[in-house]
């Protein structure tokens, strides 16, 4: 066979098990996947499917990472805020929304202690990930126009991240979907770097 197109076919039976497993992540839940529910969903035997992945985490790994290229994808675009701070505002914003939106995920990405994960998604260690390097970036410029002082932009950066970060788990935990809540407690949070 040629080895093109055998690995089209690799890549296409690859694509179909993360397909089906996003799939079954959204109607039942992490804890619903199985290598055997991916197997009968596809209609390929168990053993294929560990011809593509090693178990179930490595799926599950996978996911998370395309999910978080999203949210990464997402905070980095363009917006039309005119000033610095809208703009990390409405970046927020985006942010928990994302994570609104996308409830599982989130909240397995963000309370995995898989290793393989937290190297994407930790925050309070360093080197900074690309979410937490973006805010540092944003929160330096801020400091630097008048009306605002950011001190440590890192430590703030980790300070805010964490407060949105328990607001929002909280939500999803509490199936709270009061999204003036988010946006009061962004506003709240960017009121302390006013440096008054």
């Amino acid at each position: 066979m040629n080895k093109d197109i055998k690995n089209n076919k690799r890549q296409l039976v690859k694509d179909a098990i993360i397909n089906v497993s996003q799939e079954i992540i959204k109607t039942q839940g992490f804890n619903a996947l199985s290598i055997r529910k991916i197997a009968d969903e596809i209609d390929y035997s168990i053993g294929s499917i560990y011809q593509y992945f090693k178990n179930k985490d490595e799926i599950i790994k996978e996911l998370i990472e395309i999910k978080y290229k999203e949210m990464i994808h997402l905070l980095s675009s363009k917006n039309n805020a005119t000033s610095l701070i809208d703009s990390i505002k409405v970046k927020f914003i985006s942010y928990c929304k994302f994570a609104l939106n996308n409830r599982d995920y989130y909240k397995e990405m963000m309370l995995s202690n898989n290793p393989n994960v937290l190297s994407m998604t930790g925050i309070l260690n360093d080197p900074p990930t690309p979410g937490i390097q973006m805010l540092i970036q944003y929160l330096t410029s801020l400091d630097k126009q008048p009306g605002y002082n950011v001190e440590n932009p890192n430590q703030t950066a980790k300070f805010l991240w964490s407060s949105i970060f328990g607001l929002v788990i909280k939500m999803i935990i509490e199936d709270v979907n009061d999204f003036n809540m988010v946006e009061n407690h962004i506003d709240l949070l960017l009121k302390t770097l006013k440096g008054e």
